[in-house]
């Protein structure tokens, strides 16, 4: 009976990471072109899942109720923080807050993972996912140096030696018709009061990205500063199977330190 238990979990940890994935992948994908994904996604994976788990909780005893709670509750917590205080996407704090209910371990499928598993598997997932998404940095200073090799100039006068550092690391120069019809991109630079000034934490959660003339910072020119809002989703699925195959990045660190 041990034996069939043990498989039995197995199978339920394995069930409950595809069909995690699974929806992980359409969030992504819909993030990717839209910049919006439905609640009717995260309503439909905790349907699919938490019976999963609430089997593995009171019938196999294979997950502790009390850190199946605890996880919820940090991971809700954080999420929580940074969609009021760090302008998170309101699908990407559902994301942190959703994976916990479906996989609140690390799924044991059989293999030894590169880096340690974390105490914590979902919020793993949230800071792997925010380090792999820092990555987006080394695309931007390639556009960048490509743009300036073929220009011979990037920046003009107007901006101080920490502006055009900043502009480097997080935004990309383009002309007028790329942020037209680029419908995620967003001037870094806006005009208040008359003079242009460096804006690089807008508040796009509620930028109606249908207003071109918003995206360019209220006003007109041949070239912008932007950034291209990322799909955060991407990241995070990204990371999910990242953590599951791989291991966790920051405790891996920590424990190199250490």
């Amino acid at each position: 009976m041990i034996i069939l238990d043990y498989e039995l979990n197995n199978i339920l940890n394995l069930y409950k990471f595809i069909v995690t994935a699974a929806f992980f992948s359409y969030a992504a994908y819909k993030d990717i072109k839209y910049r919006e994904i439905s609640d009717t996604v995260w309503i439909l994976l905790i349907l699919l899942t938490l019976p999963a788990s609430l089997y593995q909780i009171i019938i196999l005893n294979s997950i502790n109720i009390f850190y199946f709670l605890f996880v919820i509750l940090i991971n809700s917590l954080i999420a929580s923080i940074m969609y009021y205080i760090a302008d998170f996407g309101g699908a990407d704090a559902i994301a942190a807050i959703v994976l916990p209910v479906a996989i609140p371990y690390a799924p044991k499928l059989g293999f030894k993972t590169l880096l340690v598993q974390p105490p914590d598997f979902p919020l793993a997932v949230l800071w792997n996912g925010i380090i792999i998404s820092i990555f987006y940095i080394l695309v931007n200073i390639v556009k960048n140096i490509i743009t300036f090799l073929k220009a011979g100039k990037l920046f003009d006068n107007s901006f101080s030696l920490k502006e055009k550092i900043i502009l480097f690391l997080f935004g990309e120069k383009i002309n007028r018709e790329k942020i037209e019809k680029g419908k995620f991109y967003v001037s870094l630079i806006i005009m208040e009061k008359g003079k242009k000034k460096l804006s690089l934490f807008r508040k796009v959660r509620s930028l109606d990205f249908q207003d071109t003339f918003a995206r360019k910072g209220y006003y007109d020119d041949d070239y912008y500063w932007v950034e291209n809002i990322q799909p955060f989703l991407l990241y995070l699925t990204i990371s999910l199977f990242f953590t599951i195959f791989i291991g966790d990045l920051i405790s891996s660190i920590a424990l190199s330190i250490i």
